[in-house]
C-alpha cells in the first residue's frame, strides 16, 4: 500500500509515491525535472571534487545544452554561469536551477494530486 502524500516535499523526500509521481511527470513529459532536482540533491552530498565534477558536467550536458532532448525549459537568470562554474564543481552550483525545477515541480503537483 503506497502512503499518501500531501506535499512535493514528501514525494521529493523519498517517499514511495515518487515513482507515481514520476509516472505522471512522464506522461506529461515533464520527467526531467524530477531527474534533475534528484541529481542536483546527490551532487551537493557527493564529497569527492572529482566525482562532482563528472556529475556535473553529465548534468550539463543533460540538462542544460539546448542540443539535448532533456534540456529544461529554465530562465537563463537561473542557469547563467553554469558552464564556466563547472571547472569548480562547488556544491551549491546548481542551487538556482534546482530551485527553478522545484517551481516547476510544485506546479505539476497540483495536477498530479487533482489527478489522483
Amino acid at each position: 500500500m503506497v502512503t499518501p502524500v500531501s506535499t512535493i516535499e514528501d514525494v521529493l523526500s523519498g517517499a514511495p509515491s515518487c515513482s507515481n509521481f514520476l509516472s505522471f511527470l512522464q506522461q506529461n513529459y515533464q520527467a526531467e525535472y524530477l531527474e534533475f532536482w534528484l541529481l542536483a540533491e546527490k551532487f551537493k552530498h557527493t564529497d569527492e571534487v572529482s566525482d562532482r565534477k563528472v556529475l556535473g558536467s553529465k548534468m550539463f550536458e543533460l540538462y542544460f545544452n539546448e542540443s539535448s532532448p532533456r534540456c529544461l525549459a529554465i530562465d537563463r537568470a537561473f542557469t547563467d554561469g553554469l558552464e564556466v562554474e563547472l571547472s569548480l564543481a562547488r556544491t551549491e552550483l546548481f542551487v538556482k536551477s534546482q530551485r527553478a525545477a522545484y517551481i516547476q515541480l510544485r506546479q505539476s503537483f497540483s495536477s498530479y494530486m487533482n489527478e489522483i
